[in-house]
């Protein structure tokens, strides 16, 4: 009987392990989701500005060569 209750406890342990661990990694798998959404979304808004910035540098030339003249 003593043996039964050391094995029921311990396997109880072990599921407790197994669930805290399972709630741990689909915390993490959901956490790197919202990083690469966010990761996306910033990349995109940098590509954005980076694409503007090139137009803001040509018009700036142009209006310089044109302050030059």
């Amino acid at each position: 009987m003593q043996l039964r209750l050391q094995f029921e406890s311990k396997l109880n342990g072990l599921h407790s392990l197994h669930r805290d661990l399972q709630a741990k990694y689909d915390r993490a798998v959901n956490d790197i989701y919202n990083l690469e959404t966010v990761n996306k979304a910033s990349k995109e808004r940098i590509d954005s500005q980076n694409e503007e910035l090139i137009i803001l540098r040509a018009a700036k030339i142009e209006n310089e060569a044109k302050v030059g003249y």
